[in-house]
């Protein structure tokens, strides 16, 4: 069985560089993390996820960062290939991430209940579902009117029809404009072991108080061509559907991993790393890490970032 290794290793933090390229040094500007506890795969030279990170023949390096005064915005769409009505909502809602709410937004994509479930007789046999997607579900329960839509996880799974409306009102509320949290993200990826390491680099740019916060680490794969129920085409039944940002796995707890408890100061700075696999059938170039900073008490999400797994 395939197992997940899980990694967190959390230090005082001065801050990145941002770009997107294999680097000699992948720790340049910025402190290299101190020793971690807990436990940590040692096999490799460097001992925090099997591999040598300053190996940059054999790892690939890339960075991104919310620090632009964006507040990002996790949309998470409830979906399956099973559901014929879903396709040109997700469509539609792709092409809203990639055209006016570019760099706003980031989307993935949820297979669970019903609509999810195999049906081999009729050609339905790859897989979408996981265990974080089925503990949304279980949560949230918006597979059992797809397609719905949570933003931030601060709704219930919204119907299609009511998508434009919350997604313009945050935009003309400005709340793009009102970051509370921001965080620099380093993504090294060894392709031999099929393994990755995620840094970051975190600043709260408000005071808070009794809160509990977590950090939410996901891998996303794109462009999965695979059989939907699409209603209106001919055959309704497409073999070789273009999936979008579907979830994979989770290198953290699906609500995210405990992080800071209590008060936390304005502009006070944390860092965190966490291990990730990627399975042998997935493709690493159209793989996501989407990273998210929330609340546990209330599962909302305060910032959102993702990365690519590699620089191609």
């Amino acid at each position: 069985m395939y197992m997940k290794k899980i990694c967190l290793i959390i230090f005082s933090v001065s801050l990145g560089l941002i770009g997107c390229d294999k680097v000699d040094d992948p720790y340049k500007g910025i402190d290299r993390p101190t020793e971690p506890t807990g436990p940590i795969d040692t096999s490799g030279a460097i001992a925090f996820c099997g591999f040598d990170e300053y190996d940059s023949e054999l790892n690939d390096t890339t960075y991104n960062d919310s620090t632009l005064n964006i507040r990002k915005v996790l949309l998470e769409e409830f979906t399956g290939h099973l559901c014929g009505f879903c396709p040109p909502q997700s469509k539609k809602l792709v092409a809203k991430s990639e055209n006016e709410l570019n760099g706003k937004v980031i989307v993935m994509s949820i297979h669970a209940a019903n609509f999810a479930a195999l049906v081999p007789s009729k050609g339905y046999t790859t897989d979408f579902t996981t265990p974080e997607g089925n503990d949304l579900q279980e949560k949230y329960k918006g597979g059992n009117t797809a397609p719905s839509l949570m933003m931030n996880r601060s709704n219930n799974p919204a119907s299609a029809g009511q998508w434009d409306q919350l997604l313009d009102s945050l935009n003309q509320s400005g709340y793009y404009n009102d970051p509370v949290v921001k965080f620099k993200v380093r993504n090294i990826y060894n392709e031999t072991i099929k393994t990755g390491k995620i840094d970051l680099d975190i600043e709260f740019l408000k005071s808070f108080s009794g809160i509990d916060f977590a950090i939410g680490v996901y891998i996303t794969e794109d462009n999965i061509l695979a059989k939907q129920k699409y209603y209106g085409e001919n055959p309704e039944d497409v073999d070789n559907y273009d999936h979008r940002h579907v979830i994979r796995t989770a290198a953290t707890p699906t609500f995210g991993a405990s992080f800071i408890s209590g008060d936390v100061a304005l502009n006070q700075k944390k860092s965190a790393s966490f291990c990730y696999e990627l399975k042998e059938e997935w493709n690493p170039d159209k793989c996501t890490v989407v990273i998210f900073i929330g609340n546990s008490n209330n599962s909302q999400i305060y910032q959102a970032e993702e990365v690519h797994v590699t620089s191609e």
